[in-house]
């Protein structure tokens, strides 16, 4: 999960950096690995926070909103991950 983490910090720094194209690329590559978390998660309010997170970072990246998805993940998504 560090590994993700780690990755999912990385790629909010390259979107508030406006590098849109190669963060969207890396976040490609951890969509796996975060929908193999969500399915190991036992607790069904952390669950449902992360689906939630998911939501909220696919609705920015369909608007094409880095600073929202940015934010969605070093003030949500990575929050919740450090939970499980």
């Amino acid at each position: 999960m560090n590994e993700v983490i780690e990755e999912l910090k990385l790629i909010a720094d390259m979107l508030y950096k406006n590098e849109t194209t190669a963060s969207y690329a890396r976040l490609a590559s951890v969509i796996p690995l975060l929908s193999q978390s969500i399915g190991n998660v036992e607790d069904e309010s952390i669950r449902n926070l992360l689906v939630e997170k998911l939501g909220i970072a696919l609705s920015a990246m369909e608007k094409n909103d880095g600073l929202l998805l940015a934010d969605t993940i070093s003030g949500g998504l990575i929050d919740v991950l450090n939970k499980i």
